[in-house]
């Protein structure tokens, strides 16, 4: 049962790592670029991209930076690897859909003619991810548009940083090149400060994250409503809402959606009704929530106080109904 509780906070904790390591590596090119050469940075995440080769398919990039509406970088972030090598491929057929002159980028015509593509790993499996790629190329691996593989991790020392590091290839942009090369720390309490409402992207959190994150949104609304005066170990409060409403909270609240204001036609909404959805129904089933309507569009959110922290609460929660799971696949 432990290991099975540690390995939702496992994920949880690589989730948060992996927008870390998305907004602080966006960040370097913001602030380095916007300081040092006033130059105009815009910053997209889970963007759609048309491929030229292949107009029936498109590509959502982890990481989209505009850099001057004339060049950019896009890339993807890899926070663990299987350990089964064979099931790398899959990574570099992602990463060769990107080296196809892609459409899409926030400008008139949607195309620019350079930009970077970069694999961020965590660093306890960098070495090892370059060594693969390096194995791979001119064989079944080969990029027209410059490919950088870069490392990042956390450094907790007296101050915290989160850490990157060039382990392969040249960035297009000498300054932020000579900035990560050797490696380049982002104090984390930046990151916080900044980008602490960023804990959602375009792949499905657990769902102890996403009852934790829902939970958050209803005590706003309560705090809202002037209600949350109310509640103690003894008193919860009713919320009525609807899955509508809570996806849009949680996009607004969560999502990277402050970063798209300005160019907003190819960025998918997060998170997806059916991720609330799945939320909701465990809710319900563990009397925190109560349908509404018989066509399960509105519901009642019973709001309270929990004997532990939240987010704790809520991975509990799932341990108890995966466990659950794991002994009804025995009979």
């Amino acid at each position: 049962m432990e290991n099975s509780l540690q390995k939702i906070k496992e994920f949880n904790d690589n989730y948060l790592n992996t927008i870390y390591a998305i907004v602080g590596f966006m960040n370097i090119y913001k602030y380095e670029l916007k300081k040092t050469k006033q130059i105009d940075v815009k910053l997209f995440q889970g963007r759609k991209f048309d491929m030229e080769n292949d107009i029936e398919k498109y590509v959502t990039p982890d990481i989209g930076i505009l850099i001057d509406e004339k060049s950019g970088v896009i890339g993807e972030v890899k926070n663990s690897f299987p350990k089964d090598k064979s099931l790398w491929t899959e990574t570099i057929k992602q990463l060769l859909q990107y080296d196809d002159n892609l459409i899409g980028w926030p400008i008139e015509n949607e195309i620019i003619p350079l930009y970077d593509i970069v694999l961020l790993v965590h660093d306890s499996r960098s070495r090892d991810v370059k060594d693969y790629f390096l194995s791979k190329f001119n064989e079944e691996l080969k990029f027209n548009h410059p490919f950088i593989i870069i490392e990042y991790g956390r450094s907790d020392e007296a101050k915290h940083f989160f850490k990157f590091r060039i382990e392969y290839g040249e960035l297009s942009e000498p300054l932020i090149h000579s900035k990560i090369y050797s490696g380049c720390p982002v104090p984390m309490e930046k990151l916080v400060v900044e980008y602490s409402k960023f804990k959602i992207y375009d792949s499905k959190p657990h769902l102890s994250w996403r009852m934790w994150l829902i939970y958050l949104c209803m005590t706003d609304k309560a705090t809202e409503e002037n209600l949350y005066h109310k509640l103690n170990k003894k008193t919860k409060i009713e919320l009525e809402t609807s899955i509508e409403a809570v996806v849009e909270l949680l996009r607004k609240t969560y999502s990277f959606h402050s970063f798209h204001k300005n160019h907003p036609e190819r960025q998918p909404q997060f998170p997806k009704k059916d991720w609330v959805i799945e939320a909701i129904l465990k809710y319900v089933s563990i009397g925190e929530a109560r349908w509404k309507d018989e066509a399960h569009e509105e519901f009642v959110f019973i709001l309270q106080q929990h004997s532990k922290d939240v987010k704790d609460h809520y991975e509990d929660t799932c341990l108890i109904d995966e466990r659950n799971a794991n002994q009804m696949s025995l009979f």
